[in-house]
C-alpha cells in the first residue's frame, strides 16, 4: 500500500487533534476536582526560570511548583527523580501527563497523584493537595 503525503498528513492532523481533545477533557475534570491544581500544572510546565526546559532530575524539578496559601486545597505539583542521564520533559508531555493524573485522581483526592513516567520509571510525577481525601 502506497501512502500519499495527503493521507499522511491527514493521519497525522487526526491524531493531535485527539491529543488535543483528551487533553481538554482531561483538563476540565481536573479543573472540576480542584482548581488549583491545572494552575499549578501550567505554572510548572511552563518552566519558570527554567523555561520551558524541565530535566529530570533537577533542582526546578523536585521544587516545582505551589499554588495556594496553606488552605484546604493547596496545591504542589514537583517531579522527582533518579534518572541517569537526566531526562527532558518536554513542556506538552508535563501538561498532559499531570492533567491525565489529576482528572483520574481518585474520588476525594481533590486531584491527588503520584505516578511514574520517563525511561525505567525514573520520574515520580507527584501532584499533593493539602486537604485531599477530607
Amino acid at each position: 500500500m502506497k501512502l500519499t503525503f495527503t493521507t499522511l498528513l491527514v493521519a497525522a492532523l487526526s491524531a493531535a487533534s485527539m491529543v488535543s481533545a483528551t487533553l481538554a477533557s482531561d483538563q476540565k475534570r481536573c479543573n472540576e476536582r480542584n482548581t488549583q491544581v491545572p494552575i499549578a500544572i501550567y505554572n510548572f510546565c511552563s518552566g519558570g526560570t527554567a523555561g520551558a526546559h524541565i530535566f529530570v532530575p533537577s533542582t526546578y524539578a523536585t521544587n516545582g511548583a505551589h499554588i495556594g496559601t496553606g488552605g484546604p486545597r493547596d496545591t504542589h505539583v514537583r517531579i522527582v527523580g533518579t534518572c541517569s542521564p537526566k531526562q527532558w520533559v518536554p513542556q506538552d508531555i508535563c501538561v498532559n501527563q499531570f492533567m491525565n493524573m489529576c482528572a483520574n485522581a481518585q474520588r476525594g483526592s481533590k486531584g491527588d497523584s503520584i505516578k511514574d513516567f520517563g525511561r525505567n520509571n525514573c520520574q515520580q510525577f507527584v501532584i499533593k493537595v493539602k486537604g485531599a481525601y477530607s
